[in-house]
């Protein structure tokens, strides 16, 4: 069929190298800088809303993560209520006192996360501009208007109690039409099963890649679908419910449940986009009926909202009902953090994913579709190799991409490293040490490596199929092959939603930090992971990472055999959260 031209949200394999629907290698992709914004002085009337992380007790909240995450610790997943979390690890009183009265002294809000990690602070810009004693000013880009303070966006005498600032906003521009960040995305082995003929376009339907990862639960098991509950993040790329129902009549998988939850400043659910439609699409093949699926949806704005995605995180924290698991498609590279966000982004975010952590979420990141050298590609001044954030938080499982071809009954024939027309990101951190569980697994370096595992996300011999319904009068409805880590990751999560459904049904917990389970379960039971031991994820002619036996940073432990991983995420010390 025709290629459609997806409205996503893959911005380049520059500083954001978005993990999604894999680019063809002849695209160009523009380098740094971004296009120029034109920023103005903003109206003094407009109401924004800035974020503070507080002074907190981050050395005791990791020291109890690691605790409750030691498959062989007596207090492994004992969870911790999300308000206990507050209690124990947020911000200092001090901290938080300093802070509310100076803002509502200038006339503004003051009002914690959940978690108590950091603050919103909102308010008109005028009484915004003279707390921070700094203008602010604005801009709109792809229908979103962004806010933003010049300087520190610390008000002066608190940086005693401010750890971080995020000095930005992102609001929709009232009568401007939201858009998803555009891109290009676009010989199959095996026995198509289990979907219409219609889907059939290169691609492996859901059901054959289920078999030969091995399928966790019946696709009407709803007495477990009702235990299950999985997090999607987007940020700026929605899905279409036409689109959904679609996909869920070619592959006979209805009865799924999806709720929008907006984060800060989106009134309004996202546009269609082949990011936010292949994660839905993908999870609800894989979630067994009566399956609950939150999708966190943030608004986008090129560049300028990378400092603001840790509150897409921080939004799964605040659902009534939290979910076992939560993925997000996108992985910006370490260096473009430290650009877009600064430095002080780092110990931010992974204080909320620590605290995901410790309320039992466990959390997945795409590594990343361009490669060991798509960050050293991204900046011409510094050629060293790095990789992509959040999947290289020693907080996150970092998913990366395989290519598997299949036996004409559907199970595995042979798996490689993926390195066609893209390649699954992998390599050293420039962030972060090797964590506790990587010491036995990783060697040859003292630094956190990526990915933690594979799944297919080549285009050959078979990509993964999509139904866009498509929006606007030269747009085109149908099917298309895709490929890329953001298939493998919302895959991965969505069973590892299962595994925590199939705990819950035994009166016994999830798994929150899943990382010390993978590498214990590599170790106890050898047929945990699928060993990949041919071909590398080199790009752009940058040497880095070549798959062997055991741990390596083409594709981590390798493929997950899912059923017998489950079998190695050994029972809990106690049920529940407690």
């Amino acid at each position: 069929m025709k290629s459609l031209r997806l409205a996503g949200v893959l911005v380049a394999a520059a500083a954001i190298a978005l993990a999604a629907l894999a680019v063809p290698s002849q695209a160009v992709r523009p380098k740094l800088p971004w296009p120029p914004s034109t920023w103005t002085d903003a109206s003094g009337a407009d109401e924004i809303t800035f974020y503070y992380g507080l002074k907190r007790r981050d050395n005791k909240a990791v020291h109890k993560l690691r605790r409750i995450s030691d498959p062989s610790g007596l207090r492994y997943r004992q969870f911790l209520d999300v308000d206990v979390l507050a209690t124990r690890f947020g911000a200092t009183a001090a901290a938080q006192k300093a802070v509310s009265t100076s803002a509502e002294a200038a006339g503004l809000t003051y009002a914690l996360d959940r978690s108590a990690v950091f603050a919103r602070v909102s308010g008109t810009v005028a009484a915004m501009e003279h707390w921070l004693a700094a203008e602010v000013q604005t801009t709109v880009v792809d229908g979103v208007r962004v806010y933003r303070a010049k300087g520190t966006g610390v008000p002066h005498g608190l940086s005693r109690s401010i750890r971080e600032s995020a000095a930005i906003y992102l609001t929709q521009e009232p009568g401007a039409r939201l858009s998803s960040q555009p891109y290009l995305r676009r010989g199959s082995t095996g026995t198509w099963v289990g979907g219409c003929e219609e889907a059939r376009t290169d691609a492996y339907s859901y059901q054959q890649l289920q078999h030969a990862y091995g399928r966790l639960a019946e696709p009407d098991n709803r007495r477990l679908g009702n235990r299950v509950h999985l997090a999607i993040l987007s940020a700026g790329s929605g899905f279409s419910d036409e689109a959904l129902a679609a996909s869920a009549a070619c592959f006979n998988t209805q009865g799924r449940d999806f709720t929008r939850v907006p984060v800060d400043g989106l009134s309004e659910p996202l546009p269609e986009g082949g990011e936010g439609s292949l994660d839905t699409q993908i999870s609800q093949s894989a979630l067994p009926r009566g399956s609950q699926v939150s999708v966190v949806e943030q608004l986008a704005a090129q560049q300028y909202g990378v400092p603001l995605w840790f509150l897409l995180w921080a939004k799964v924290l605040e659902l009534p009902d939290l979910p076992d698991a939560a993925t997000l498609s996108y992985s910006v590279c370490e260096r473009g953090i430290r650009q877009f966000a600064g430095a002080q982004a780092f110990p931010l975010w992974d204080a909320v994913f620590v605290r995901l952590g410790l309320a039992g979420v466990s959390m997945m990141s795409s590594s990343g579709d361009d490669g060991s050298s798509a960050c050293a590609d991204a900046y011409e001044d510094d050629a060293a190799l790095s990789v992509g954030y959040p999947a290289s938080s020693p907080y996150v499982t970092g998913v990366g991409g395989s290519q598997i071809a299949l036996r004409p009954n559907n199970t595995r024939k042979s798996e490689v490293v993926w390195n066609s027309a893209g390649a699954g990101g992998g390599g050293k951190s420039r962030v972060y040490d090797r964590p506790w569980y990587q010491r036995r697994a990783v060697t040859g370096g003292q630094v956190r490596s990526v990915p933690d595992l594979s799944l297919h996300a080549s285009d050959a011999p078979a990509a993964w199929p999509l139904y866009l319904q498509g929006e606007g009068p030269d747009s085109e409805s149908g099917w298309e092959p895709v490929w890329g880590t953001s298939a493998a990751t919302p895959f991965f999560a969505s069973n590892v939603a299962i595994m925590a459904g199939k705990q819950a049904t035994k009166g016994e917990s999830g798994f929150g930090l899943l990382n010390p389970g993978l590498y214990q379960a590599d170790v106890d039971r050898p047929r945990a992971f699928f060993d990949i031991v041919r071909t590398n994820n080199t790009t752009l002619n940058k040497k880095c990472c070549q798959a062997h036996p055991g741990y390596d940073r083409a594709s981590g432990l390798g493929a997950p055999n899912l059923r017998i991983l489950y079998r190695g995420l050994v029972s809990p010390g106690v049920p529940g959260r407690g």
